[in-house]
């Protein structure tokens, strides 16, 4: 499985709101700012996450978008549904992709490993990132490390 710049992109962008205060909303400027992501293309990034109920737009001065769900609540696996159609095989998904399908030997092995993977992606949640994050960057600042 290959994972869009999409995917990745805005897994860092929810990782900028995660590890801030809830209640303060973050501008795309600012994020695009900080995580060298082309404004335009985290507009349309944001635009799907909204839409998929990940995060909330703020409107006024102010404003901006921040988490609709405290990150302890959203998982990976939600996100990339939600930013991209991935499938480890695609015949698991649509059966008419492939004509040998119905006996196929290979076909419970990809069920398999899919059904695995997506299991290990909803236990990852956006604070369980977070929190790796703030570890990294607490044990750089400590002298002999």
């Amino acid at each position: 499985m290959k994972l869009s710049t999409r995917v990745q992109y805005g897994v860092r962008a929810l990782l900028v709101l995660a590890s801030q205060d809830e209640s303060v909303p973050f501008s795309l400027s600012e994020i695009s700012r900080r995580e060298d992501i082309s404004l335009a293309y985290l507009g349309q990034i944001f635009n799907r996450l909204r839409r998929k109920g990940l995060v909330e737009s703020v409107r006024g001065p102010g404003g901006g978008f921040k988490l609709a769900r405290k990150p302890e609540k959203i998982t990976i696996g939600e996100i990339i549904r939600a930013l991209e159609n991935v499938t480890l095989v695609e015949c698991i998904r649509d059966v008419r992709k492939c004509s040998r399908s119905h006996i196929c030997s290979a076909r419970s092995l990809w069920e398999k490993v899919g059904n695995t993977l997506d299991l290990a992606l909803e236990g990852i949640t956006l604070a369980d990132i977070s929190k790796g994050e703030r570890e990294k960057e607490n044990n750089n600042l400590c002298p002999g490390n």
